[in-house]
């Protein structure tokens, strides 16, 4: 029973800590010009401009005045002339409607700001709870409250830390040994209004239930799956636009300073044409995965400390997701890989891994303590000689 104690006690600081960090962090930056990439200022006192919040406020207006209608007529106008302009399209609800409830607008910042300073509290307090129940070690736990990227995205308001927060929602219940149907199905619908990147979410459910031995006589089971299908299809429908203006954009996106065509023309020149193709390739894929991770140059003239910051969390999330592909974890395996899919055909941002990052850490954290006690115990015997 003191053991139990002590480990409820042990867990309650730490999860104090991480909601105790949040607030601090929260607070000092109000009073820091912080800048990301663009030159905006980062601040709950500042109306965020950075990552496509412009586009949803431009989109909140619009369905204020023309209710869901919006998403119909402009996905209908695509189908009839498709664009690649961020006017063609209009994006799923959830996010506009946090813009409206909250009047979110220059000078009136602080109730958006400190819901996203709650949901950034609650997505650590999920996921610490999580890996404290996988394994994870007391330092991992202590060390994860302190990663920055979940904290910047909480003041940096845009899609992320919701749809990552949902997410974390529906991923510890549906990985549940006690699952609640519930839960994961309603966590579902609401990340399928929120970012068309859900329907990676939804592929991943059909297939894996699929893959689980599914029982097509029992009826409810049917209509269960019958109905996400059916909520896929109509979601692809509507992502295609989003999706079409996303690969537009990423033509022209480098990594390390070299293009998509680069890459795929071939950077080995020196090598036979064969050769020099498939390095470039294998290159190609590596700096995206370098990228996702986070681990990559600067987009502007950012301090090297702020890079190494943000960089940090990317030690642990690749051997993380090498661990994961290594792993027999189908089910696990089939989601990262689903979920990836789509960010890879693109341009593989680092603000895309904050929904799973806390999975690749996990794993990050165990091959690391497998290497650890590989080097003891090779130490170990070469000191006594056996």
């Amino acid at each position: 029973m003191k053991y139990f104690f002590d480990n409820l006690n042990k867990f309650f600081v730490i999860a104090m800590a991480s909601v105790l960090v949040r607030i601090f962090a929260f607070i000092i930056f109000m009073f820091i010009n912080l800048e990301n990439h663009k030159g905006h200022i980062v601040s709950p006192l500042v109306e965020q401009k950075g990552i496509d919040t412009a586009f949803y406020q431009e989109a909140a207006e619009q369905y204020k005045t023309y209710g869901w209608s919006i998403l119909y007529k402009k996905t209908e106008d695509f189908y009839k002339e498709p664009s690649t302009e961020y006017s063609g399209m209009s994006p799923m609800p959830l996010f506009p409607l946090l813009l409206i409830l909250t009047d979110y607008k220059d000078g009136n910042t602080i109730p958006l700001a400190l819901l996203y300073l709650a949901f950034c509290c609650l997505l650590c307090l999920i996921w610490l709870r999580w890996l404290k129940d996988n394994g994870c070690p007391t330092i991992g736990l202590w060390l994860f409250t302190v990663i920055p990227n979940p904290i910047y995205f909480m003041v940096a308001v845009g899609t992320d830390l919701p749809f990552a927060l949902l997410f974390s929602v529906f991923f510890v219940s549906y990985f549940s040994k006690n699952r609640n149907n519930y839960i994961w199905i309603s966590a579902l619908i609401l990340l399928f209004l929120m970012r068309p990147n859900s329907l990676s979410i939804g592929i991943f459910v059909i297939l894996d239930q699929l893959l689980r031995d599914f029982n097509f006589g029992k009826r409810l089971n049917l209509i269960i799956l019958s109905a996400m299908a059916l909520a896929v299809s109509v979601i692809g429908i509507f992502s295609l636009p989003y999706f079409v203006v996303y690969l537009d954009l990423s033509k022209d996106f480098t990594y390390f300073g070299i293009s998509n065509a680069e890459y795929i023309n071939g950077i080995y020149t020196n090598l036979p044409t064969f050769l020099d193709k498939a390095l470039s390739i294998t290159t190609f894929l590596f700096a995206k995965i370098l990228y996702f991770c986070g681990l990559r140059p600067s987009y502007s003239d950012v301090s090297l400390e702020i890079v190494l910051i943000r960089a940090f969390v990317g030690i642990f999330l690749l051997p993380g997701l090498i661990y994961i592909f290594l792993s027999k974890k189908r089910s696990l395996q089939m989601l990262i890989f689903i979920y990836m899919l789509p960010i890879f055909i693109g341009a593989t941002q680092d603000r895309y891994h904050l929904t799973i990052f806390p999975i690749l850490y996990l794993y990050g954290i165990q091959l690391y303590a497998m290497a650890m006690k590989f080097i003891r115990e090779r130490i170990q015997y070469r000191f006594n000689g056996v």
